[in-house]
């Protein structure tokens, strides 16, 4: 079935049963913290790459999950876009905490996301790494100098796997 944003929004919430009312509630909600809510009533393939990756969030959020399990959510958009999409995820972990597991093959990402990275290879656990920036991290942190010292750290423990093993 073909669903608009909020449809989508909604549809794990009419999984578990919840009243029509209650899930249109809790789904303009998400769709207000992720800044789709005038977009409530678009369809899916009207959306830019940028708005799809935030309604697919609002999506996961608007189900309460204790852990974000995330895949690379980012690595098919430009660079500006993922920026901005990296800054409102912490944002709204911010607000509302929850723990994340996000997969990345991009070291910049990793140190302005994580508080905590675990490098592998081959399966094994090579390195962690934590990640010790305040928050809330701005944009400006992509420029500091501690944040290059971090991502070069990063770099190394990827090119040296065996170098820093943890078991």
């Amino acid at each position: 079935m073909w669903r608009s944003v909020v449809r989508n929004v909604e549809y794990g919430l009419e999984l578990q049963g919840m009243s029509s009312d209650e899930r249109r509630r809790t789904a303009m909600e998400w769709l207000e913290v992720v800044g789709l809510s005038r977009f409530a009533d678009f369809w899916p393939k009207e959306l830019s790459g940028g708005m799809k990756k935030r309604c697919q969030i609002a999506v996961v959020l608007a189900n309460d999950p204790d852990v974000l399990l995330m895949d690379e959510p980012y690595g098919a958009l430009d660079y500006t876009t993922k920026c901005e999409l990296q800054s409102e995820l912490l944002r709204i972990l911010d607000e509302r905490p929850k723990t994340v597991f996000f997969v990345t093959h991009d070291i910049e990402e990793a140190a302005f996301l994580a508080d905590r990275v675990i490098v592998m290879d081959k399966g094994r656990i090579t390195a962690s790494i934590p990640i010790a920036f305040q928050r809330p991290r701005t944009e400006a942190l992509r420029l500091d100098e501690e944040f290059a010292r971090v991502r070069r750290q990063l770099a190394d423990a990827i090119d040296q796997p065996n170098a820093k093993s943890v078991r």
